[in-house]
C-alpha cells in the first residue's frame, strides 16, 4: 500500500537541521518506508535520516513529494502532512533567528538572492577570487586515518556504538537540561544527526569494508556529509556544515581525545587561506607569492598579522566566526576585503560581479600611481610628510613607488619573527645599512625590538603573564635582554652612516626609562668608538608616544627626546582600557572621540612648544576621513599603511591648513564622537568640485548587463573622477531609491539617484549601454542610457529636485535623447547635459 503526499516547501530558511529532526522522529514512528523526493532537483531522501533529508537541498517553495510505503501509509502520510504544513511553520517561526546582515557592505543582488555570503570586518583593500586553503589546527581534518586487522572490525565497530551511545545521553542530559527553547531545538537536531542512520551506515561500512578504526570512520562520515551539504546553494543549510562538524567533533573526541594538530602552514598553489587567527609568525611563514587572500575569523582589524596583509596589499576579511567550518578546502571563494565580504562557490551573475570589481581596483590602482607624484602639502603650501610603515626593506621599493617620502615607523621586531634565534650584530648591521643605502636620502625611523605582549618570542624567554599588554613589553624588557638591545643599537649606529636614520623606543611610560635607554645608545657609541669601528654617535632619538603617562608628560620628556611619534592603536586602547583585538569592545576607544582628539594636541602643542617634530604612525593615519583633523591638529608627519599614500595625498592636495585648524578647533569642543563626524561631513561639503560633470564621468560604451552592474560602474566612475570617498555606500543610496520604485522614465532611459554623504559635490554621470537590457520595471523596455544625479547629504531637498526635474524635462524630449545617443565623445555629452540643467 502507498501514498502519495505533494506540497510547496514551507519554511523560509529550507529544510535545515530542526525541521529535519522533527520529520525523522515522526517517520521513524512508523512501519511505513517514506521517501522524500525533491522535485526541483530530482534528488531523492530516505526520511528516517536527518542527514539525508538535509542534504536533498530542499529551499523555500521547492515542489517536494513524499512516498509512503508499506503498514499504515496513509496514517503516516496524514501525520507528515499535518507535521510539515501546519505545526513546522508555526513552531519556526517561533524560533525564527536573526536575519544575516545585510547593508551598504553587501552589493543588492547577494543581499536578496540565495547565494551563500558572509559578512565580517574589511580588513585588506582589494578583490580576489581562488581556491580556499582552510586550516584548522587541532581539527579531525589534521587527525590522519589509521587502519586495523580484519580481526578488529568487530572490536571498532562495537567501540564506534558505545561512543554513540555515550555521547547521545551527554547531550540528551544537557538537552534536558536546557531552558531555551531555541537551543534545545538546536540540541535536539544534533541529537538526531549523533544518532543518524546514514552517518552511522557510512561509519561502520567504512571500519568494516575500508579497516578504518573508529575514530577516522567517524571522521570520514562528517567530512562526506559536510560536502554534501557545502554543495548546495542556500546559505542557511551551507550552515548545518557547522552542526555536523560540532557533533562530529564530540564523537571523535570521545573516541581518541589526542588527535596531533599543527601550526605550520604550506598552501599547495595560490589560494585564499581561511583560519580562526594567525600569528605573525605564521603569515610570515607563508610563501607570499600563493596567498591570494585571507579571512580570520576571530582576529581584530588592528592585529599585527593584518597590518602585515595590508602592507602586502592582501585582500583581508576578518570577523567571521565559524567560517572556517563552512568552507571546503579547494572550494572557489570570493573575498571582497572593502566590503568585509566572503562568497564561497559564486555562481555566474556573482563571478561577473567580482571580477568587474577587481577590474575597478585595477583601474582605480593605476590612478592612485599618479596620485602617489603629488608632494605631501595641502592646497595653501602647508606641509605634512607622508611616509610608509614597513618590517623589512624588501619593502622600501614598494613604498618608494607608492609616494612615500620617508618610513616612520620600521618594526624590526618582525626581523626576530619566525627563527630559532635572534639576529646577530652583523647581520642586524646588513639589513638596516641596506635600509640606509636604498632611502635616497628619505629619513627613515627605526623603532627599537618591541617585543612581549601580543609579540612573544620562544627564545627570549618571558614570564607568563595574566596581562601581558599591561606587562613586560617594550623598552620594559631591555635591560633584562641587554645583550640584544646593544646589538642593535650598535648595529644601527653603524648603520646610519650610510643613510638619515633615527632611532625610536618604544612603550615609554616615565622619564627615567628614557634617561635609561639614551644611556644604553651612548654606550654602544663608546663600545664602538673604543673598538675603532665607524658609526654615527650624534643619531637622533625619538620615542613612541602610546601610553597615556607619557602622552600628558610632553614638555618634560622633551628634554630627552629628538622627536616623537604618537603610536594611536597602542595609545587608544590603553586610555579607554578597551583591548583593541577584542571585537566585544570595538565600540570602545573611537579615534574621533573628542577625549582622545584632545590628548592628541595636548601631546602636539606641547612637543611644538618645545620645537620637537611630532608624527603619528598608527592605524588613524591611514583614514582620508580623519585627515583634516591630523593636519588641522599639526602633526608634521603622518606614516602608515603604504598601499594608502597615494589616497592619502590626494585627500590632502584638496585641504586648505586653515580650514583644517577651524575644523579640529570645533571637533575639541565636541562632547561625541557622533558630533566630530558630523562636523568632518559638514567640512565635507565645503571641499567639492564646482563642475556638475566631466569626461571621466561619461563612459560611451558600457558593457553592464544589468541593473546592478550599471550601478557598480556609476560608483566606479565617481570613484576614479575623486568624486566620492566610499563608492559602495553610493551604491546603496542608488540601490535604495531603485527598491522604492525604478527609475526609469521609458524611451529606453533610466535616472539612477540617490544622496549620500560621501558625494562631494552634486554630480551626474552617463552611462551608454553596449548592448540594452531590462531595468526591472514594469513597462519591460530595455534599457540603452542611464543618467545618474548622486546629491551629498544635507543638501536641501530643493537643489536635488530642482536639478531631477530639469534633467527629467529634457530627456522626455527625443531630440534630446537622440543626442545624448549620437555624441560622438564624451566631452559632446558632458556640453548637452550642462546646457539641459542650466536652461
Amino acid at each position: 500500500m502507498a501514498s502519495d503526499l505533494e506540497f510547496s516547501f514551507p519554511l523560509p530558511q529550507g529544510l535545515h537541521a530542526r525541521p529535519a529532526s522533527r520529520i525523522q522522529d515522526l517517520a521513524a514512528g512508523f512501519a511505513a518506508e517514506v521517501r522524500w523526493d525533491n522535485l526541483r532537483t530530482g534528488g531523492s531522501a530516505d526520511a528516517k535520516s536527518v542527514l539525508a533529508l538535509i542534504g536533498s537541498d530542499t529551499l523555500f517553495e521547492d515542489p517536494c513529494r513524499i512516498r509512503v510505503t508499506g503498514p499504515n501509509a496513509e496514517a503516516a502520510a496524514a501525520a507528515l502532512r499535518k507535521l510539515i504544513l501546519e505545526d513546522l511553520p508555526r513552531d519556526e517561526a517561533a524560533v525564527e533567528e536573526a536575519p544575516p546582515p545585510s547593508g551598504p557592505g553587501v552589493p543588492w543582488f547577494l543581499a536578496r538572492g540565495r547565494s551563500a555570503y558572509f559578512l565580517g570586518q574589511p580588513a585588506g583593500a582589494g578583490v580576489v577570487r581562488g581556491p580556499a586553503h582552510v586550516h584548522q589546527p587541532g581539527t579531525e581534518s589534521e587527525r590522519p586515518a589509521r587502519t586495523i586487522a580484519a580481526s578488529e572490525i568487530e572490536r571498532e565497530i562495537e567501540a564506534y556504538r558505545a561512543a554513540v551511545r555515550a555521547s547521545a545521553e551527554a547531550m540528551g542530559q544537557r538537552r534536558d537540561a536546557e531552558p531555551d527553547a531555541t537551543a534545545k531545538a538546536v540540541l535536539n537536531a544534533h541529537l538526531a544527526i549523533l544518532k543518524d542512520r546514514a552517518f552511522a551506515a557510512e561509519a561502520e561500512r567504512l571500519i568494516a569494508v575500508d579497516h578504518w578504526d573508529a575514530p577516522s570512520a567517524a571522521t570520514a562520515a562528517g567530512r562526506t556529509f559536510r560536502e554534501r551539504l557545502g554543495a548546495g546553494r542556500s546559505r542557511y543549510l551551507r550552515e548545518r556544515m557547522a552542526d555536523i562538524a560540532d557533533v562530529t567533533a564530540v564523537l571523535v573526541g570521545r573516541l581518541d581525545a589526542h588527535a596531533p594538530a599543527s601550526d605550520s602552514i604550506r598552501l599547495s598553489g595560490p589560494a585564499v587561506l581561511v583560519a580562526d587567527d594567525l600569528a605573525p609568525s605564521q603569515f610570515l611563514g607563508i610563501d607570499r607569492d600563493r596567498l591570494l587572500g585571507l579571512v580570520l575569523e576571530n582576529a581584530g582589524s588592528t592585529s599585527h598579522t593584518l597590518i602585515m596583509a595590508r602592507a602586502r596589499g592582501v585582500p583581508a576579511v576578518a570577523g567571521c566566526p565559524g567560517l572556517a567550518r563552512l568552507i571546503r578546502t579547494g572550494e572557489e571563494v570570493v573575498v571582497d576585503g572593502n566590503r568585509g565580504l566572503v562568497v564561497p562557490s559564486p555562481d555566474t551573475a556573482a563571478m561577473r560581479y567580482f571580477d568587474r570589481e577587481a577590474a575597478a581596483e585595477a583601474d582605480s590602482s593605476a590612478r592612485r600611481r599618479e596620485l602617489a607624484k603629488l608632494p605631501g602639502r595641502t592646497i595653501d603650501g602647508h606641509r605634512v610628510e607622508i611616509a610608509a610603515n614597513i618590517g623589512h626593506p624588501e619593502e622600501l621599493a614598494s613604498a618608494w613607488g607608492l609616494g612615500a617620502e620617508g618610513v616612520g615607523l620600521f618594526r624590526t621586531e618582525m626581523l626576530l619573527l619566525g627563527r630559532t634565534e635572534a639576529p646577530g650584530e652583523d647581520e642586524q648591521y646588513e639589513i638596516y645599512a641596506r635600509a640606509a643605502r636604498e632611502s635616497g636620502g628619505r629619513p627613515i625611523i627605526v623603532r627599537t625590538f618591541d617585543i612581549g605582549g601580543d609579540k612573544p618570542l620562544p627564545y627570549l624567554p618571558l614570564p607568563v603573564e595574566k596581562n601581558p599588554f599591561l606587562g613586560l613589553r617594550g623598552v620594559r624588557v631591555y635591560e633584562r635582554f641587554a645583550d640584544l638591545i646593544g646589538a642593535q643599537l650598535r648595529a644601527l649606529l653603524r648603520a646610519a652612516v650610510h643613510g638619515p636614520l633615527k632611532i625610536m623606543v618604544p612603550m615609554i611610560g616615565t622619564l627615567d626609562e628614557l634617561v635609561r635607554f639614551r644611556a644604553m645608545v651612548r654606550e654602544a657609541a663608546d663600545r664602538l668608538a673604543a673598538a675603532s669601528i665607524p658609526h654615527r654617535a650624534a643619531i637622533e632619538v625619538g620615542m613612541m608616544v602610546e601610553v597615556p603617562s607619557a602622552a600628558l608628560f610632553i614638555d618634560r620628556f622633551s628634554d630627552e627626546a629628538d622627536f616623537f611619534s604618537v603610536g594611536s592603536n597602542d595609545l587608544l586602547q590603553y586610555v579607554f582600557a578597551a583591548d583593541r583585538g577584542n571585537p566585544d569592545v570595538r565600540n570602545l576607544g573611537r579615534p574621533l572621540d573628542p577625549a582622545f582628539l584632545r590628548l592628541l594636541e595636548t601631546i602636539v602643542r606641547a612637543a611644538k612648544a618645545r620645537g620637537r617634530w611630532v608624527g603619528l604612525c598608527g592605524e588613524m593615519a591611514g583614514s582620508p576621513r580623519h585627515l583634516p583633523l591630523l593636519v588641522g591638529l599639526g602633526f608634521d608627519e603622518l606614516s602608515l599603511t603604504a598601499g594608502r599614500i597615494p589616497d592619502l595625498k590626494a585627500g590632502l592636495v584638496r585641504l586648505d591648513f586653515e580650514a583644517c585648524r577651524r575644523l579640529t578647533e570645533a571637533a575639541l569642543r565636541a562632547a561625541k564622537p557622533e558630533e566630530v563626524e558630523a562636523a568632518l561631513d559638514e567640512f565635507g561639503r565645503t571641499d567639492a568640485p564646482a563642475s556638475l560633470t566631466e569626461p571621466g564621468l561619461i563612459r560611451l560604451e558600457s558593457d553592464a548587463r544589468s541593473k546592478d552592474e550599471a550601478v557598480q560602474e556609476l560608483g566606479s566612475l565617481m570613484e576614479s573622477a575623486g568624486r566620492v570617498d566610499r563608492r559602495a555606500e553610493l551604491e546603496e543610496a542608488l540601490r535604495r531609491r531603485e527598491d522604492t520604485s525604478s527609475t526609469s522614465i521609458g524611451f529606453g532611459v533610466a535616472i539612477p539617484h540617490g544622496k549620500t554623504p560621501y558625494v562631494h559635490s552634486p554630480c551626474m554621470a552617463v552611462l551608454r549601454f553596449a548592448a540594452p537590457f531590462l531595468w526591472e520595471a514594469d513597462d519591460e523596455q530595455p534599457v540603452d542610457l542611464a543618467v545618474m544625479l548622486a546629491i551629498p547629504s544635507g543638501r536641501g531637498a530643493e537643489e536635488h529636485l530642482k536639478l531631477l526635474a530639469r534633467l527629467s524635462r529634457r530627456l522626455m524630449h527625443e531630440e534630446f535623447r537622440d543626442a545624448l545617443r549620437s555624441a560622438p565623445d564624451r566631452d559632446a555629452i558632458v556640453r548637452l547635459i550642462g546646457e539641459a540643467v542650466e536652461g
